[in-house]
């Protein structure tokens, strides 16, 4: 497991124009204290993040995270997988769920090849509630995609102080019935690396 506290400057043109809609029901601080990452779809140096300044959403950025089939390519990239365990900071007095999340990339799958996108998310305080998404692809395509997850939880999550959050990301392709084809699956935008944007809904605690 790897902790990482990045400078953001290798992704500035990535965030450059990041921004949320202010509300006023959100605490005037909030931010990512830590972010703790593993797995093949995000090796060491690969990951970094962003907290709006409204406190009403987060970005994870990715620079090397796909999958692979074809020709030449290492059977193991065919699946690759990121697990990300975050802690948060915020004031006194206040809960969050994570409200829905918007995962970008692109697919180029050649005729007989399929994918999949899935994520999933482990709520803060909420040891047993658990949502997964799915996205599914399949060949001849090559096209950017975008997967938008409603995640909120059925309950409202504990006023315990600091958060924890964990969201596993999965990208699978498959070739069994198309052996020799080649396909590509990213988490990742036209500007070379994944945009993850997290919305948050905030409650009071009483």
């Amino acid at each position: 497991m790897r902790h990482v506290a990045l400078s953001l400057l290798a992704f500035t043109a990535a965030i450059a124009a990041f921004s949320a809609e202010a509300r006023a029901d959100a605490p005037q601080a909030f931010s990512i204290r830590d972010l703790k990452y593993s797995g093949p779809g995000c090796p060491e140096g690969s990951v970094a993040y962003l907290a709006s300044q409204d406190a009403q959403a987060f970005t994870i950025l990715f620079s090397k995270f796909y999958a692979e089939v074809g020709p030449g390519v290492d059977r193991d990239d065919a699946q690759k997988r990121c697990n990300l365990k975050l802690l948060f900071d915020f004031p006194q007095g206040w809960s969050f769920a994570i409200e829905g999340g918007d995962v970008r990339g692109y697919a180029f799958l050649e005729a007989g090849l399929s994918g999949i996108l899935r994520s999933t998310y482990s709520f803060p305080g909420l040891p047993r509630e658990e949502r997964a998404f799915e996205m599914v692809f399949q060949g001849e395509m090559d096209d950017n995609y975008e997967k938008h997850d409603a995640v909120a939880p059925d309950r409202a999550v504990p006023c315990t102080g600091r958060k924890n959050l964990q969201i596993k990301t999965d990208a699978l392709l498959d070739d069994r019935g198309a052996r020799g084809k080649s396909g590509l699956l990213t988490v990742d935008s036209v500007d070379g690396v994944v945009r993850q944007t997290y919305r948050l809904r905030w409650t009071r605690c009483r």
